[in-house]
């Protein structure tokens, strides 16, 4: 009797011995996924806003190629004159189209100095 206990014990510890040692298959592991894309460059500033005076004309002003350029327009009516030559003969222009309007205010982040605590 002792002998089918002992045999029993041996049978049930090798069974529970077993169980724990069981090599249970592994998750499979991730596959090296790409890189997420460079996000989307941002997109282009607004045009200049185009005013017209009060002789009718659109007038802004653009930058070409680096240099400045005076863009008038009326109704179908479009020229560009060089923002040097507009300076030169600016009596002239002003009277035939008007004014140049002045430029837009850009927006400023409003400036907090910071706070200085003195130690006692």
């Amino acid at each position: 009797m002792k002998k089918i206990f002992l045999l029993l014990a041996l049978a049930v510890f090798g069974i529970s011995v077993n169980a724990q040692t069981e090599i249970k298959p592994l998750p499979p592991e991730a596959i090296d996924a790409p890189p997420p894309p460079p996000p989307p460059p941002p997109p282009p500033p607004p045009p200049p806003p185009i005013y017209r005076n009060k002789q009718g004309y659109n007038i802004s002003v653009h930058n070409v190629n680096g240099t400045g350029n005076v863009i008038v327009s009326k109704k179908g009516f479009k020229k560009s004159i060089p923002l040097s030559e507009w300076k030169a003969n600016k009596a002239k222009y002003e009277k035939l189209y008007g004014k140049i309007p002045p430029p837009p205010i850009m927006e400023q982040d409003e400036f907090t100095p910071p706070k200085i605590v003195k130690d006692n």
